[in-house]
């Protein structure tokens, strides 16, 4: 028996030329320079990422111009053969899968500035309600003339001890005095640690440039001590004693400590409150003494004392 030949008639997918469309341009090329790079960023639209190989980032300095692929799936890069004073141009074009090109971004010029050393000699004050970070003086900074002609500016960071810094300034935007006051915030969760900040310069031409870190401070607990409560009434009824004293000023206190003194004329706590007011049952003692305090982050304020006597 002859063998019999079986061919299919399925149907195909009519053919596509989704392939050889022309890539969507590269949106909103973007930079900023932190101290010796300049870090590039780009959006592309999400629905058309699939659709594409890659991106071509082209550099241009002295009229010579380098050509770096990236993947699809990056939307950053990182320059970091760059010199202060030199000007570098950047565009940026898609690549779909047949290496068919779309069209070039806006062209970028970033010049970079030469930046200021960052300030020294960071010291900072307590206040009331904040903690005021300054450096160098308002003098030394006027006097200063950046080379990009554009008004030197500061950042303050938090830090993480003394190591990486958090590229989030604390400050909305950039500071024009020598000082910042921020909200202090150590009487929560652990008041013994101490906090650390750190300043870098800034100016504003073309795009954001950031220099160099300062040296780290490390504002201690141990300064912020609070001011001594001050009494306002002491009465005795019934043989329970009510003591109300003045909220201390300052917005990092946690609290106050009452002391009382025993037969031996020392003085014991006997309470912690976070309220300006105490009491307890004294029966018919004649006379008790005691001592009130205000309870920073980590010390306590000089005592504020009160004696009383009992008439009954």
């Amino acid at each position: 028996m002859m063998p019999v030949l079986i061919i299919g008639c399925g149907k195909k997918s009519p053919p596509t030329l989704k392939a050889y469309e022309i890539p969507k341009q590269v949106q909103q090329l973007q930079a900023e320079r932190l101290e010796d790079e300049v870090l590039l960023s780009w959006d592309y639209p999400s629905p058309d990422i699939k659709r594409i190989k890659g991106f071509i980032l082209t550099k241009t300095h002295r009229g010579k111009e380098e050509h770096i692929s990236l993947g699809s799936d990056i939307k950053k890069f990182k320059d970091l053969s760059i010199k202060e004073g030199e000007t570098y141009e950047y565009r940026i074009r898609a690549v779909n899968s047949k290496d068919i090109p779309g069209p070039y971004s806006e062209r970028l010029v970033v010049k970079v500035c030469p930046m200021p050393e960052p300030p020294e000699e960071l010291t900072y004050r307590v206040h009331r309600d904040s903690v005021e970070i300054i450096w160098g003086s308002a003098e030394i900074r006027r006097t200063v003339v950046n080379k990009c002609q554009e008004p030197i500016r500061y950042n303050l960071y938090r830090t993480q001890g003394f190591g990486a810094l958090n590229l989030s300034p604390l400050n909305d935007k950039p500071i024009e005095s020598n000082s910042i006051r921020v909200p202090v915030d150590l009487h929560k969760g652990e008041p013994n640690k101490k906090a650390y900040f750190s300043i870098r310069p800034t100016i504003r031409q073309g795009i954001t440039h950031t220099g160099r870190a300062s040296k780290v401070i490390a504002v201690s607990p141990e300064d912020f001590v609070p001011s001594s409560p001050l009494f306002i009434d002491t009465t005795i009824n019934n043989g329970r004693v009510y003591l109300n004293w003045q909220e201390a000023p300052e917005t990092w206190v946690r609290g106050y400590r009452v002391y009382r003194r025993d037969a031996e004329g020392n003085f014991v706590v006997v309470g912690e409150t976070q309220t300006p007011f105490f009491t307890e049952h004294i029966g018919k003692v004649q006379m008790v003494h005691y001592r009130v305090t205000s309870l920073g982050p980590s010390r306590e304020s000089l005592p504020s004392e009160r004696i009383i006597a009992n008439d009954r």
